[in-house]
């Protein structure tokens, strides 16, 4: 079956409770963004829907629903590990364009989209790193820790070990709807719902210890 990833204006509007007047800029970085998807898509395969109904209402809107919690860290820059397609990390610079964002990708190829992308749209609040996450942490090392998401990057605990190891103020964990977790040194202060609803739930949570910076 042919990949057709582009989301009509009105799509995004109505799946994202958008206006195609007040937010038609940001709209129409979502329907640029499909559209290269969809182009790259052609020829490798970036992300595992196939009609831009399901990429709209389950990866976009998804992504979307964390804009709340970049909010709730307002002081705090936002880093992506293994964003491959850029969902959530490259979708949240569209929604936040005053706030820094950071996507770490090893795959050369995903990186090019990534880049390509930042390009087209505009973003000059992101920044795509090629590496691995550990070699890129010295990068990084005389800053304050980031807001950290990751989706399907590595297992949970992993991820919260590796969180820490970045001194994250936070980190989102996108989760299965029944998945627990050991938590350790991190305590959980929010949850927000994930798309489809019956599927998927991110966890926001920051260290436990009271010394935490």
């Amino acid at each position: 079956m042919r990949t057709n990833l582009v989301c009509s204006p009105g799509l995004l509007a109505s799946t994202l409770a958008l206006s195609e007047t007040r937010d038609s800029e940001v709209i129409a970085r979502l329907v640029a963004y499909s559209e290269l998807l969809d182009r790259w898509s052609r020829v490798q395969r970036l992300v595992g829907w196939r009609k831009a109904s399901l990429l709209a209402t389950e990866g976009l809107a998804d992504a979307w629903t964390l804009r709340a919690v970049v909010d709730a860290y307002p002081d705090d820059w936002v880093l992506d590990l293994g964003s491959g397609a850029g969902l959530p990390g490259l979708i949240l610079s569209i929604a936040r364009t005053h706030r820094e964002v950071h996507l770490v990708e090893p795959r050369r190829k995903r990186v090019s989209f990534l880049r390509e992308v930042r390009r087209e749209l505009g973003l000059e609040n992101l920044t795509v790193h090629h590496g691995r996450e550990e070699d890129l942490r010295a990068v990084f090392r005389d800053r304050r820790g980031p807001l950290l998401f990751a989706r399907a990057f590595r297992p949970p605990e992993q991820l919260l070990t590796c969180a820490s190891a970045w001194g994250a103020r936070a980190c989102v964990l996108s989760l299965g709807i029944d998945r627990r977790v050991e938590l350790a040194d991190w305590r959980v202060v929010d949850e927000v719902e994930g798309r489809p609803q019956d599927r998927k739930r991110h966890c926001v949570l920051e260290p436990s210890a009271a010394d935490a910076t």
